[in-house]
């Protein structure tokens, strides 16, 4: 995929988050109903340490408390590339991108809706400018394999494999029999998805003081949180382990979001 400076192409980076839960199909999808774009062309990339912070680095985001995560999140791990022609697609795919924290993202976005809810696993990177793009374009070529992306066919119920709110949940839920896993919506929306899993989280905390403590730390953002999880719950396999730390980064948005006016969902065993 060769791309250079030019107002009628531009490139959307869908990180692994998006691979592993299967929504590269979706999102191409919903970008080009959102934007009019058309996609032209799709690769596979794999990052490396260097070459991630090579490509970060361009728009200076490697300094933010997370970007370690980000660094364990695309180091060795495939992640896609799409190319989008049409009628000014730069500007068209960064307003349909969304804010780097999903509980800030403006409805109708990407990271406002595929169940989005941390600054790290928030699926998808667009350029901040066209020069910038090209020398990310060379990055990216140089992290290109042999192979081209087909992104499997997974319906509408993808995986849901990058939101740490869900894992916590999940493992709780494995820790505590008992109480159902709380039905996600299905069009994604990314606030109706913190708010159930958040109302989860709190019924859960009210029946079982024993979760009490551990919801409440998860919930809040103290870090370091993964020790105390992996002293509850056990083993916690490291896609999950990255998850969970991705989440202290984000859980407190997200309950100061549930806290607002809005439909009540049911808790956990409620």
């Amino acid at each position: 995929m060769h791309i250079v400076p030019s107002p009628d192409r531009a490139l959307t980076v869908y990180s692994p988050d998006a691979v592993l839960s299967g929504l590269v199909g979706g999102l191409d999808r919903f970008i080009a109903e959102a934007t009019g774009l058309v996609p032209a062309g799709r690769g596979t990339v794999v990052h490396d340490s260097r070459s991630i912070e090579a490509f970060y680095g361009l728009s200076g985001g490697t300094g933010g408390r997370h970007w370690p995560l980000v660094v364990d999140l695309f180091d060795g791990r495939a992640a896609c590339v799409t190319e989008w022609r049409g009628a000014d697609p730069l500007a068209r795919l960064q307003r349909v991108k969304g804010a780097t924290q999903p509980a800030r993202a403006e409805a109708g976005t990407v990271r406002s809706r595929f169940w989005c809810d941390n600054p790290v696993c928030n699926l998808i990177h667009v350029s901040d400018t066209y020069p910038m793009m090209a020398e990310e374009a060379e990055i990216l070529r140089s992290r290109r394999t042999a192979a081209g992306f087909s992104p499997p066919d997974v319906g509408p119920d993808p995986g849901v494999r990058h939101s740490g709110l869900l894992t916590f949940v999940r493992l709780a839920a494995r820790q505590w029999p008992g109480y159902g896993l709380p039905d996600l919506p299905a069009d994604g929306d990314a606030r109706e998805t913190g708010r159930r899993l958040i109302a989860w989280l709190t019924g859960l905390s009210a029946r079982e003081p024993a979760a009490r403590d551990l919801v409440d730390a998860f919930l809040a953002g103290e870090g370091p949180i993964l020790p105390r999880i992996r002293r509850a719950f056990g083993r916690i396999g490291s896609w999950d382990a990255l998850l969970l730390e991705c989440a202290e980064h984000s859980n407190p948005l997200w309950v100061a979001q549930a806290s607002a006016p809005g439909p009540a969902y049911a808790t956990a065993g409620g």
